[in-house]
């Protein structure tokens, strides 16, 4: 299992982008790598958060990051997202 899905310049290149919209062609690649890996990219994310959820209820959740560290709020918009992607609304 990987620690990141984007590296530390993919991160920075895309966060400017949607600060900015500023388009280059580091970040048309970066859009090619998204839409040519979403679907195994929300395959994962299911399942991590599958995982997620069943650890929580079974109570093995402890001493992991909580919902003070804000993975709660990230946990429910990934939800909400892969819901919509599902739905075929990437919106």
């Amino acid at each position: 299992m990987r620690r990141y899905v984007f590296t530390e310049a993919e991160r920075r290149l895309l966060e400017e982008w949607l600060r900015t919209g500023r388009e280059s062609q580091e970040t048309r690649n970066a859009f090619y790598k998204i839409r040519a890996n979403l679907a195994s990219l929300n395959r994962d994310m299911r399942l991590m958060l599958g995982v997620v959820r069943e650890l929580k209820r079974r109570g093995r959740w402890s001493g992991r990051i909580t919902e003070a560290d804000g993975f709660g709020s990230s946990f429910r918009l990934a939800e909400s997202g892969l819901t919509r992607l599902r739905r075929g609304n990437a919106t």
